[in-house]
């Protein structure tokens, strides 16, 4: 007998539980019909329980938007605003449809902030560099040359929309980078052939103010800044041979303090983001100018190996490199009634 009670027991919730979602639907379809009879001082009592437990996402916002409607024509504007700010809290991305929607719905939610106060994400490619020597500095008579070789790129990204003037087309773009520089080095005299890859790791702090052309799915935009970079570590390879015939071993020695570790640049962007889901996926070509030089005069003979055994000193010269990136940034958003200023 006790089997029997428990069965119906556990029976009855499940049939109770599976029962909700269906009721809680039938009333949203009953609020409708009663706001499209006029019976708008019902809607508040009948949507009250399935608000609290029984919509889903979207029935809230549909129940939501039904009491926005009954308290704008009942002339309760603090009671509107209330439930319109519920409205966008359930789904931040409640977009109006002007073709459809009452003019006082849409007149109403254009008085809050429906924008994102800022993006978060991440963006990762690839680096390519090539110094711009101002002055060279060689070990033998010969001359010696650089080429460029590709890095990485990887890093946080965050994006402000800036308001001067009433701009919507603004915004700032703090970033932080790990960021991985290449570039390959040779030197020919009459009877050496010194070369060899040079690698530097960097922090980089770059911050740019953005400019988008237009509000489509697809954003195109520019980008002016200036970028801060502490260099982490470098390495300079070496290797020798004469006349083309094998060399000696190929070594490499940690140059890091034989430059100067803090680095500055100047940034020039273009970049399109295109919306999906709730962020943008985004992609930059950035070209980074540097400013100031990465080698130093004092540092150019200070490791003896690469000076004496491989026949290498690296001109003094600043970066310029480019880097292209890909990522994907998430809308934050905190609706708000905004002020009216008169």
């Amino acid at each position: 007998m006790k089997k029997f009670l428990s069965l119906g027991c556990i029976l009855f919730v499940f049939a109770s539980a599976s029962g909700q979602a269906p009721n809680c639907s039938q009333t949203l379809r009953l609020a409708t019909s009663t706001y499209e009879q006029g019976r708008l001082h019902e809607l508040p009592g009948l949507l009250d329980g399935c608000i609290k437990s029984g919509f889903n996402q979207e029935q809230k916002v549909q129940a939501y938007k039904l009491l926005t409607l009954a308290y704008i024509y009942l002339e309760e504007p603090e009671k509107a605003d209330a439930s319109m700010l519920l409205l966008l809290e359930t789904n931040t991305e409640f977009q109006i449809n002007e073709a459809i929607d009452p003019a006082e719905f849409i007149a109403l939610y254009k008085t809050f902030r429906t924008t994102p106060v800022y993006r978060i994400g991440g963006k990762g490619g690839a680096t390519i560099a090539q110094p711009n020597v101002a002055s060279s500095d060689n070990a033998n008579d010969g001359s010696s040359n650089y080429k460029y070789k590709f890095g990485l790129s990887v890093g946080f990204s965050a994006e402000i929309p800036v308001r001067i003037l009433k701009a919507k087309n603004l915004t700032l773009n703090p970033e932080l980078y790990f960021q991985i520089t290449s570039f390959n080095y040779t030197n020919h005299d009459t009877i050496h052939t010194a070369f060899g890859p040079r690698t530097q790791n960097w922090i980089s702090l770059p911050i740019s103010l953005q400019y988008k052309f237009g509000q489509s799915k697809i954003n195109p935009y520019v980008a002016l800044g200036v970028e801060t970079s502490y260099l982490v570590s470098s390495k300079s390879t070496g290797q020798s041979t004469i006349k083309k015939n094998a060399g000696g071993e190929q070594k490499s020695f940690d140059v890091t303090s034989a430059l100067n570790r803090l680095n500055f640049f100047g940034i020039a962007s273009v970049g399109a983001k295109y919306k999906i889901g709730r962020g943008m996926v985004v992609a930059e070509l950035r070209y980074h100018y540097g400013l100031r030089n990465i080698t130093r005069v004092d540092g150019t003979y200070a490791n003896p190996y690469l000076t004496w055994d491989y026949h290498t000193a690296d001109a003094i010269y600043k970066l310029n490199y480019m880097s292209l990136t890909m990522g994907y940034l998430i809308n934050i958003y905190n609706p708000k009634k905004l002020s009216i200023k008169k």
